[in-house]
């Protein structure tokens, strides 16, 4: 395995969401907007950091598929005078539900509450289209206490374990 742990599943009503005020020196856009490369530079360093994927076979046409349909739909990111300073996704969705993910951060920008600002933001805008509650699945302590930050709280854990090397059943 590249992954085998057990993570929590947070969930937040939308309505109970705390959405902090953005400073002026703060702007969300679509991922759309950002430079292709860095939002794979992104993805690929997520991968490794959060999935403990490695640099192998197929490792960097998934992290340009992932950039890619963050940049199709569901992905935004944090400007700061005018600088990328954090990404966040929704990797599914139902009419009343989605799914948080990625929320990444790069190392340098950490700890600042960035993501968390991003997040919330991102959320308030689903809770305007209907959508009632959101979930995430995370280990991070530091992720942990960002999503508690704005309501999230955990309401079970599960099992992620994902293979270092694909795997396809015999016919």
């Amino acid at each position: 395995y590249s992954v085998n742990r057990n993570e929590g599943l947070y969930e937040l009503a939308l309505a109970a969401l705390d959405v902090p005020q953005i400073p002026a020196s703060l702007r969300i856009v679509g991922a759309h907007s950002i430079d292709q490369t860095l939002l794979i530079e992104w993805m690929e360093a997520y991968e490794i950091e959060a999935l403990g994927a490695s640099k192998q076979e197929g490792f960097h046409e998934r992290a340009v598929l992932k950039a890619e349909g963050l940049r199709q739909q569901d992905g935004w990111v944090l400007l700061r005078h005018q600088e990328p300073f954090a990404l966040a996704g929704l990797n599914a969705r139902l009419n009343e539900v989605v799914q948080v993910g990625p929320v990444w951060t790069p190392p340098a920008h950490r700890n600042q509450g960035y993501a968390r600002l991003l997040l919330a933001a991102v959320l308030a805008e689903e809770r305007e289209k209907g959508v009632q509650k959101a979930v995430l699945f995370t280990d991070n302590p530091a992720a942990v206490k960002a999503y508690e930050a704005i309501g999230f709280t955990q309401r079970g854990n599960y099992r992620l374990a994902l293979l270092k090397k694909p795997w396809a059943s015999g016919t």
